[in-house]
């Protein structure tokens, strides 16, 4: 009997140090999200899309990330209806410790865009891939930029 409690505990405290150990990696992401805003691209073409600063803060160039975001018209109902998010491949070439203006196109999520304001709700990145394979993951959005916050 003692010794099935002591493996209980033990195996406890290991799932409760593996899960800390990954609460504590995701906390503090290898990027940062700065400005997102909906508009039409800088060329002046009429596609719109979705904008931001994507800030390498790892010590490692990045090849490419994946990201998933929200927006909503000026009533608070999410664009992508009746999805409530979208989500993109975006290839980029970022030094480390810097950043660059990042663009979205999203002519293929939203069907009819008649220049009504959007506001960006969320941005998410899921994935990043750096150059020399290495990939960080954050699936639960511990990084995510949210609106208000």
């Amino acid at each position: 009997m003692r010794v099935s409690r002591l493996f209980f505990f033990r195996g406890f405290f290991q799932l409760l140090l593996a899960f800390s150990v990954l609460v504590v990696s995701c906390a503090s992401p290898p990027f940062g999200i700065d400005g997102p805003s909906v508009g039409f691209s800088v060329s002046g073409d009429s596609e719109p899309e979705l904008s931001f600063v994507f800030e390498n803060a790892a010590g490692m160039p990045v090849r490419s990330f994946f990201v998933e975001f929200s927006l909503s018209d000026c009533d608070g109902v999410c664009a992508f209806y009746p999805l409530d998010s979208a989500s993109a491949s975006v290839e980029c070439d970022v030094p480390p410790h810097s950043g660059a203006i990042v663009s979205v196109p999203l002519s293929q999520f939203l069907s009819d865009f008649s220049g009504a304001p959007f506001s960006v709700d969320f941005v998410h990145v899921r994935k990043i891939e750096y150059d020399g394979g290495n990939v960080w993951r954050d699936p639960f959005g511990m990084g995510a930029w949210e609106a208000g916050f």
